[in-house]
């Protein structure tokens, strides 16, 4: 067994003398329990996000260093910890996240309370020495800063607000998420698909937040409509990865309802590109970009006024960034795009509100006009100015523009240069045919003329292909 020594006695306090821990403190299994036991364990670790958790029977789940973990906002607005074990038959009381008024063990239907109290236990009445009070969820120190939720497996560790000693007020002095959006005025309808760019800082996941009320406005306000659902799709959302596919698409039943149609969970599964033989795999065995595809499916499934996507692009592979972007075409209901992904952003979106970080918005009717507007303004005065976005930009019906699939957009972005490579081949062969060492020699003429008639083909070929996108993009 590898012997752990204690840092200090590795460590020279000279800087010339300076150099990197041994291999074994990242490999060795010893190490690892060491850091799980010392540090992890007794440590505030995040477990998911304040905005999954805003109204009262919200939950999330989650596994710490193998314990498995169920996060709730009580009825009373105090957010709760809990093992997510039943306290029968360690069974778990809650799966994935969303929202309950009470969580039910599926073995013999011992039902808890947000606040983890037991509230019944079936065939226990009357048993002797059976008290429901001692036998309530097992609780977890729960903590929240900055949006974020954070749990410590320590009984005895001191608060989260604590244990950030002077953290919170250091990072107060920065004031994150402070933007300033002056004269910012717009109404987002059904059918209106919102895209929103600018440079890094500029307010884009503020303005979002806002929209969602988890942070409110200094000034103006923000004004949503009665009953109104709004959902964001959180890429990162951990799912249950022993349940199959199948269960994963369709809890309840081997169907869906989808825009008010039953769709059978084998058809719906082949849209997200998954087959039947797939239907009884756990989640587990699915690879990223399939557990990603999982997530878009259930997402289109959720019922939402108000859909928020913020960076849903990340780490997609193409096939799954084709399937999001057709889902979110068949949308029918407001949606806010946030992505850096610019065929993503003309493809899909009806307008887009670009932001300059310097209070200045602007309305535009896609990317290209976007980066117009910014390479003008970084040559005008820096003087900020009220935005010129009228409601009824925002309010009217998404235009009828016919776009670009995403494939087409980026192959369509490097025809231009494609095209000139294929005329520079051209051009090198024809000129090859016209060498009089090759012109007397019948042999290498036929197969000079040959590879010049293919490139000249490839450049027709090319032509073609821009002009049909040309008159997609023309309409």
């Amino acid at each position: 067994m590898t012997s752990i020594v204690k840092a200090d006695s590795l460590v020279n306090p000279e800087i010339e003398y300076a150099s990197t821990l041994s291999s074994r403190y990242y490999i060795d299994p010893e190490f690892l329990a060491r850091e799980q036991c010392e540090i992890f364990w007794r440590t505030w670790q995040i477990v998911g996000r304040s905005e999954q958790l805003k109204n009262a029977g919200d939950f999330i789940t989650a596994n710490l260093l193998g314990e498995p973990l169920l996060i709730s906002r009580g009825g009373d607005g105090t957010l709760r910890g809990f093992y997510n074990v039943c306290r029968h038959r360690a069974g778990p009381v809650a799966e994935g996240c969303g929202s309950r008024k009470v969580f039910r063990c599926g073995y013999h239907g011992w039902t808890y309370g947000l606040d983890g109290k037991l509230m019944n236990a079936p065939e226990m009445e009357g048993t002797k020495d059976f008290c429901a009070e001692e036998l309530r969820l097992r609780p977890v120190q729960v903590g929240e800063w900055e949006g974020q939720v954070f749990v410590n497996l320590d009984a005895d560790a001191e608060p989260l607000l604590a244990a950030l000693r002077e953290l919170p007020a250091q990072a107060a002095k920065f004031k994150f998420g402070e933007m300033r959006l002056a004269g910012l005025s717009f109404a987002l309808t059904a059918g209106t698909r919102l895209g929103i760019v600018g440079p890094n800082g500029s307010g884009k996941s503020t303005l979002m937040r806002l929209m969602q009320r988890e942070i409110l406005p200094d000034t103006g306000e923000v004004r949503l409509a009665p009953n109104l659902r709004i959902v964001y799709f959180d890429q990162t959302r951990r799912m249950d990865e022993a349940v199959s596919l199948r269960r994963a698409l369709a809890p309840d039943s081997d169907s869906v309802i989808y825009q008010d149609s039953v769709i059978h969970v084998a058809s719906w599964a082949e849209r997200f590109l998954f087959t039947s033989d797939q239907l009884n795999q756990p989640v587990e065995r699915l690879s990223g970009g399939e557990r990603a595809r999982v997530l878009i499916a259930k997402l289109m499934l959720q019922p939402a006024d108000l859909l928020l996507l913020d960076e849903p692009t990340n780490d997609l592979d193409i096939p799954t960034l084709e399937i999001l972007e057709e889902s979110l075409l068949e949308y029918k209901g407001a949606l806010v795009l946030i992505t850096h992904d610019r065929f993503m952003l003309d493809r899909v979106s009806t307008v887009v509100l670009g932001l300059d970080g310097a209070g200045r918005a602007e309305q535009f009717a896609d990317y290209s006009q976007w980066e117009n507007w910014q390479n003008e303004q970084s040559r005008a005065p820096a003087t900020p100015q009220k935005s010129d976005i009228p409601n009824a930009v925002l309010n009217s019906p998404p235009a009828g523009k016919k776009k670009l699939s995403y494939l087409e957009a980026r192959e369509y972005a490097t025809l231009e240069e494609q095209i000139a490579t294929a005329e520079s081949l051209l051009a090198q062969k024809q000129r090859a045919s016209e060498d009089p060492a090759i012109a007397t020699d019948a042999t290498r003429l036929q197969q000079a003329l040959a590879e010049a008639n293919q490139a000249a083909e490839q450049v027709d070929s090319l032509y073609r292909r821009w002009h049909e996108l040309e008159e997609k993009l023309s309409g």
